[in-house]
């Protein structure tokens, strides 16, 4: 497991940035106030990156730095970020001169700081390590992640979108040049789960602190005959039933912020003109109203569905959406970029867990070869859903293959086919055949295979914990051997 050294004079600053690493990527954390410590934590403990504040007592951090990369070799180089209240360009001069992996100023953002520890530690995992410490790899960081294309960004409704891919990466930047102009329609295509609500917030609260609201509407949630007035909203006696106080519509409330219309491909047909009006005259009327409205709302669209072939069908007018189609987003499926699974899955464990008070920290190899070997039909948010089902059920500090659920007839048939006994070719002897010794053997082989781990073998073979016990009784498979 990866170690690192917390270094700030102000115990707040260090106990908020520990407490968030250890809780959020499950990585062990020394704290200490000067640099007279850091170097005397370092030299006991050891450490692989190391976040320190530049002005403190007794010894800043550029000089404990300076010292302790005196006695590094290619192999013991912590890896080094510093964070400052101040910014000024010595001090940057300096940091950069030292090896510095990045720079923060104070207030810490911790979800930036995040996205750097997780490129620092792929640099960890792509730098030679001497024998006696190349077998030490976090299990909380299986594999490499992506360079320079990862990100975690908190919205203020608290939802959380992860990025660890290029494309997702050139998702963000196209969504975050749309938000500057409220005036462009945003169409955001892809097939339901790929968190196409989430990249709308993107586009609607940018990088800055968005406090206009951010308001949804699911086409296919509202019945076809109360649709134009959930849009448009109604005056007083409009119609028999009506609320003598009337209504606001989804373009009054939205006003001056952003109103995300979601699976936009079951709009009734016969409101798709109106809804066209309205985004070209920027003005309506409310239902049984006579006085005009101007609205000054962003629109964002989204669909799972082929608006083109609609068009061909009848079903969607073309010019509704050339019209909402100004901008345009593509969001891939998982399955198109699968390397994004380890990582989201991760993150999704570690909130899990925070949330529910668990144990678990990090995910086994084997399971991730099972979250990757699936196709995920239900795309980022099957896969939530997968994780965060596994953290209810079970607590361990490991996410282990029986903890995942996932249907049986899916994408993992390929996968199993190639760890399936070959039986097409397999000729009985001419003699008599002991099925009891063959079972035997296969299941000593898979409690090699596990190390013992009954659990698992269990799940291996298909059998319940208890049918694998009276096995091993039978065939006194009870010890080792």
């Amino acid at each position: 497991m990866y170690r690192l050294i917390i270094a700030d004079d102000n115990p707040e600053t260090r106990e908020t940035i520990s407490e968030y690493i250890e809780e959020q990527l499950g990585l062990k954390t020394y704290q200490c106030e000067n640099g007279r410590q850091i170097i005397e934590i370092f030299n006991s403990k050891g450490a692989d990156i190391i976040i320190t504040d530049i002005n403190m007592p007794l010894m800043d951090g550029f000089k404990a730095v300076e010292e302790i990369k005196k006695t590094c070799n290619c192999y013991s180089n912590p890896i080094v970020i510093f964070i400052s209240a101040f910014t000024d360009t010595t001090n940057l001069i300096k940091a950069i001169r030292l090896g510095a992996f990045d720079y923060f100023k104070k207030p810490i953002d911790l979800f930036e700081l995040h996205a750097s520890l997780f490129r620092a530690i792929q640099q960890l995992q792509t730098t030679p390590r001497p024998p006696s410490q190349a077998q030490v790899i976090s299990s909380n960081f299986p594999r490499p992640v992506p360079k320079l294309c990862s990100g975690i960004i908190q919205f203020p409704d608290n939802s959380i979108f992860g990025f660890f891919s290029e494309k997702m990466n050139q998702i963000v930047n196209l969504a975050t040049a749309y938000h500057h102009d409220r005036t462009i329609p945003v169409l955001i295509e892809g097939e339901t789960g790929t968190g196409k609500e989430l990249i709308a917030k993107l586009i609607h609260y940018g990088s800055e602190k968005e406090t206009r609201p951010f308001i949804t509407l699911n086409c296919t949630a509202i019945p076809s005959n109360i649709f134009e007035t959930e849009i448009f909203g109604y005056e007083k006696g409009a119609f028999t039933g009506a609320d003598t106080r009337g209504k606001k519509g989804y373009l009054d409330i939205a006003q001056g912020g952003t109103l995300f219309l979601d699976e936009i491909g079951d709009l009734p047909i016969e409101m798709q003109i109106k809804l066209l009006r309205a985004i070209e005259n920027k003005r309506f009327y409310r239902v049984g109203g006579n006085k005009e409205i101007e609205i000054d709302v962003r629109f964002i669209f989204a669909t799972n569905r082929d608006l083109l072939t609609l068009i061909k069908q009848g079903k969607f007018r073309d010019d509704l959406y050339y019209r909402i189609a100004t901008g345009k987003i593509n969001v891939p499926a998982l399955r198109e970029r699968k390397a994004e699974i380890w990582p989201l899955a991760q993150l999704f464990l570690i909130q899990a867990a925070k949330r529910k008070k668990k144990d678990f920290k990090f995910i086994n190899p084997e399971t991730l070869k099972i979250l990757e070997s699936y196709h995920w039909p239900g795309n980022v948010r099957e896969l939530l859903n997968v994780i965060e089902n596994a953290v209810l059920l079970y607590n361990n500090i490991e996410l282990l293959p029986e903890h995942i659920n996932l249907p049986v007839d899916t994408g993992l048939t390929s996968s199993i086919k190639s760890k399936t006994i070959k039986l097409d070719n397999f000729e009985l002897p001419e003699e008599s055949f002991n099925l009891r010794e063959f079972e035997k053997r296969i299941i000593k082989k898979a409690l090699a295979k596990f190390n013992w781990n009954k659990t698992r073998v269990a799940k291996y073979l298909g059998l319940s914990r208890t049918q694998l016990r009276v096995k091993l009784n039978r065939y006194q498979l009870n010890e080792k051997c």
